[in-house]
């Protein structure tokens, strides 16, 4: 099934994401889908959640990987909020590593840090785990 022939299913997205992105916080923090959005949550309660809506007719790929930013974005903020410190550190200073996505070999990479310097990675998405195929074809 090629990404032409497919369509986006966000529900789904949001469940492989919130997956990936589980993994690697501290206890403290919660991280889970709900319909079309994943949820992220701190001891505070407070959650930060991301809506992902197809809103724009955009090639399935860059619409994935803005979406698959929006959540590492906002995991991030939480886990700093969480723990007090910035997230992920760099060698113990006071900056936070930036969140990196790339679609290649047909899967979503997702980091944190730059290529060269990687200090937190998830598990990569293929895309056809969210792709199911169009109704018009």
């Amino acid at each position: 099934m090629s990404q032409a022939e497919s369509s986006l299913d966000l529900a789904r997205l949001a469940q492989e994401l919130a997956a990936r992105a589980s993994r690697i916080v501290p206890p403290s923090v919660s991280v889970r889908a709900e319909g079309a959005a994943v949820l992220i949550e701190g001891r505070d309660g407070l959650p930060s959640a991301i809506y992902m809506f197809r809103d724009t007719p955009r090639p399935v790929a860059d619409l994935v990987g803005t979406l698959a930013y929006n959540v590492l974005n906002s995991l991030q903020d939480v886990v700093a909020r969480e723990t007090t410190e910035p997230w992920p550190a760099r060698d113990r200073k006071p900056s936070t590593a930036v969140p990196q996505v790339a679609i290649r070999d047909g899967a979503v990479h997702m980091w944190y840090g730059d290529e060269t310097s990687v200090l937190v990675e998830l598990q990569p998405l293929p895309l056809t785990n969210v792709l199911t195929p169009s109704a018009d074809r």
